[in-house]
């Protein structure tokens, strides 16, 4: 039987262990390879929405700190996203450090009654929803 290897989170740590295929639990493999698309989507989607923000706000007098954070946040977001799908041992703290970005962002968000600010709003909880089930 081929071995391979997986990578594990254990009360915060990384690591990995050789391990035969065929002793794997299935139901644990399947359940976190739809965490991680969650979390991606989330992240497209943030990342989608904070530029649509920018795009439509970008000459509006007043929406220069909104514009701003939505540049910050889509930095953030599109760091983190390449630190999940490569599966990077600094994706925890990446997700930290775009959680952090997302909140900021989603409270400034909250001022404006614009329909991509709502847009933003949504998409930043989301992801740190997605964050939290991840980093749990």
């Amino acid at each position: 039987m081929p071995s391979t290897i997986v990578w594990y989170m254990d009360m915060g740590r990384y690591g990995w262990f050789f391990g035969l295929t065929k002793r794997m639990n299935p139901i644990t493999m399947n359940s976190l390879t739809p965490l991680k698309s969650n979390c991606s989507k989330a992240l497209e989607q943030c990342i989608k929405d904070s530029h649509q923000l920018v795009e439509s706000h970008k000459e509006i007098s007043g929406m220069e700190k909104c514009v701003e954070l939505a540049q910050r946040c889509i930095r953030a977001c599109a760091e983190c996203l390449d630190a999940c799908e490569s599966a990077r041992l600094d994706r925890g703290r990446m997700m930290l450090t775009c959680a952090e970005v997302c909140k900021i962002f989603a409270a400034e968000c909250e001022k404006h009654g614009s329909d991509e600010c709502k847009n933003c709003v949504e998409s930043c909880r989301n992801c740190l929803e997605e964050f939290e089930h991840v980093l749990a």
